[in-house]
């Protein structure tokens, strides 16, 4: 058995996974926080564990990808400690089996390329895959080629903003919704970011296909709010653990 971690901004998330089974065995997420000291996470890792039954000494072996550059060292000391072996560390210059054509490979987000990756290998499709978390990515793998992408604000930081920013709107939570029309001003929140999200992303989709008209792709989504994009997307595929299983 394995343990893959993937670190987020807002949460790092851990998936257990017996070879050449690209499920999970189980999935679960504790906070980001870089005020966190390795013998910290080893505890709420090893709590987590005791949650659905597994024995440390089961897992023989792990890999990290992170968007967060300064926890990799904490939570590799972290599994030195707790599982007495030291994690693979996925960076940019790993083999992904993509051609990278990014400009600045180094700067490029490992979930980015871990997903392109993904869909790439396993399904030999052209892609635009949809991230969505605390940031949100697009970004588009063509033959075998990470040409680029975008990133734009997540539902959260959109809806932190506007409370942040301004005197009279409230903090709203991100929920579905089936309405366009907001009656009061919290629907009116709601409506703007969960169905102007869908637009943008749908607008963006659009401009891509327009600037490879020759090329028939396959839309994924991914990240902690893919949910709230499911049935807006009806063509899409959807896997919530899409980077994990990378």
């Amino acid at each position: 058995m394995i343990i893959v971690s993937d670190i987020g901004n807002t949460n790092i998330v851990f998936a257990l996974f017996e070879s050449n089974n690209d499920n999970p065995l189980s999935v679960f997420r504790i906070s980001t926080k870089n005020s966190k000291t390795s013998d910290e996470y080893c505890a709420e890792i090893f709590i987590q564990l005791n949650l659905i039954n597994v024995n440390i000494v089961d897992i023989n072996g792990g890999i990290i990808a992170s968007v967060v550059p300064s926890l990799i060292g904490v939570l590799r000391k972290s599994f030195e400690k707790l599982f007495n072996f030291s994690p693979y560390i996925f960076t940019y210059n790993s083999n992904s089996g993509l051609n990278i054509s990014y400009k600045t490979p180094e700067t490029l987000g490992i979930d980015r390329l871990l997903n392109t990756s993904f869909v790439w290998l396993k399904y030999n499709k052209s892609s635009i895959v949809i991230d969505s978390g605390t940031a949100t990515t697009v970004d588009i793998v063509i033959a075998g080629d990470f040409i680029g992408g975008m990133i734009l604000p997540g539902f959260n930081l959109m809806k932190n903003s506007l409370f942040s920013n301004t005197e009279m709107l409230p903090s709203i939570d991100i929920k579905d919704i089936d309405f366009i029309i907001g009656k009061n001003t919290i629907e009116s929140i709601q409506s703007g970011i969960i169905n102007g999200y869908f637009h943008l992303l749908n607008g963006l989709i659009n401009d891509i296909k327009v600037e490879y008209p020759n090329i028939d792709f396959d839309i994924w989504i991914t990240g902690g709010f893919s949910e709230f994009l499911k049935k807006r997307f009806s063509n899409a595929k959807f896997d919530v653990d899409l980077t994990l299983k990378a």
